[in-house]
């Protein structure tokens, strides 16, 4: 619902929920008062409720104890869309569990509760945990509703009602509850042991299983290179004549070598620092009986060749150095070549993610898995919801031209279809 309000009124009316005045409002918000009154009522108009309270239970649902409306009767066979919502539903749930834990356990929580809004940086200053850590566990609660985010300060604040249920002392805390029902997964406890230790640890390092689970659930562009052959019409035909292709952290290197597959006077190589990745993916090529495919343990800022097209399908973000790569990639892409990649569609800005149900789920898989990454490599905890407008001035700042293409048959991410200095597409 908060969807039809702007990003102003979104932060007025979680105010206003939480029963602040208008001049309270203003206040905190650093606007006039009849500023206030204006959005209040915007906000009235677009939630269609009549009321200042009617914007809480609009934002948060009913108050406790009040009663439920009649429930209604499910259909005796649901449909392909309510089951999806419903399998969705659940995985935000039991996720949030495993955040709400791991925010605790290391001190975030309580942070929260004692403080005023606050940014990312003061919650590592209170808590001693590693900004980047703090700032991608906020983002989590923050998707999930737990705290309130301002834009204008980029500040997190714990509610009243939250803070409440989320209080040790009282009767009714949610506390040991959610610690006596969440599962106990090893990878989270030893993820809570990182973040204490201010450690990261890479996704193949000691978790072979586990990231080998990951490289299958995480969604990865599912069409190839189908969505930026809109913004390159060439690119097909030049495909299918043959051209010299490269991708920068090719992991099992699947995309790679349905790419091979699908166009056999091409020659395709797989650059990724990981000897394990390299392995299974040269021993796949294999079993495919794919001959115009490598894959090579390599740093693609050191590469001496050259290649018409380049391609790095999520991986920038996880990168310790992501302008480094997309600065090589500018100098190996031939004359009249490409830069294709991909990253999670989701704004740079936190807020403009709120609201989303997905974005729940990318967060929390970006602070349980992309973060500790990027801290073992060395790098910004960017997190794989580092976003449009980021990766697009990374790319335009080494000197490419961008064009950003969404695909309706892939919901999940960007494409980032670049060519440096104007030049055309392969052709």
């Amino acid at each position: 619902m908060t969807d039809a309000l702007t990003e102003r009124q979104r932060e007025v009316a979680g105010l206003v929920a939480e029963g602040l005045t208008n001049r309270q409002v203003a206040e905190q918000l650093g606007i006039s008062k009849d500023g206030v009154k204006y959005h209040v009522t915007e906000i009235l108009s677009r939630l269609g409720v009549s009321s200042r309270a009617s914007v809480r239970e609009a934002l948060w649902g009913p108050p406790e104890g009040a009663a439920a409306p009649p429930a209604a009767q499910p259909p005796s066979e649901p449909g392909e869309v309510d089951f999806a919502k419903h399998l969705l539903d659940a995985m935000r749930g039991s996720l949030l569990q495993r955040v709400l834990r791991i925010a605790t356990a290391t001190g975030v929580v309580e942070a929260l509760r004692e403080s005023p809004p606050a940014s990312a940086t003061a919650i590592a200053s209170a808590t001693g945990i590693d900004v980047r850590y703090a700032r991608a566990i906020l983002q989590s609660l923050a998707a999930h509703r737990v705290v309130s985010y301002r834009a204008a300060t980029r500040q997190f604040r714990l509610a009243p009602p939250q803070r409440a249920l989320l209080t040790p002392e009282r009767p009714d805390s949610f506390l040991d509850l959610i610690d006596s029902t969440t599962p106990r997964d090893p990878a989270d406890d030893r993820l809570i042991a990182l973040i204490r230790a201010g450690g990261g640890v890479r996704l193949e390092a000691g978790m072979a299983n586990e990231w080998e689970n990951l490289i299958h659930i995480l969604p990865r562009p599912a069409h190839g290179l189908a969505p930026a052959f809109r913004a390159a019409p060439g690119l097909a035909d030049s495909l299918e004549r043959g051209i010299s292709v490269g991708e920068a952290g090719s992991g099992r290197g699947r995309l790679l070598i349905e790419l091979a597959r699908t166009y056999p006077r091409s020659r395709f190589t797989g650059y990724d620092l990981n000897p394990t990745a390299v392995r299974l993916s040269a021993a796949d090529a294999e079993e495919a009986d794919v001959g115009n495919c490598d894959f090579v343990e390599a740093d693609v800022t050191q590469l001496p060749e050259r290649h018409d097209l380049m391609l790095a399908f999520g991986m920038l973000h996880d990168t310790p150095n992501p302008g480094a790569i997309v600065e090589a990639v500018a100098r190996i892409i031939a004359p009249g070549g490409l830069f294709v990649a991909t990253e999670i569609a989701a704004s740079s800005r936190l807020e403009r993610n709120l609201g989303r149900p997905l974005m729940e789920v990318m967060y929390d898989l970006s602070l349980m898995h992309c973060v500790p990454h990027s801290v073992a490599c060395g790098g910004d905890g960017l997190g794989a919801l580092w976003g449009q407008e980021a990766t697009r001035d990374l790319l335009a700042a080494a000197g490419l031209d961008v064009e950003v293409v969404r695909s309706q048959s892939d919901a999940f991410h960007n494409y980032f279809v670049a060519t440096a200095g104007g030049r055309p597409a392969p052709n």
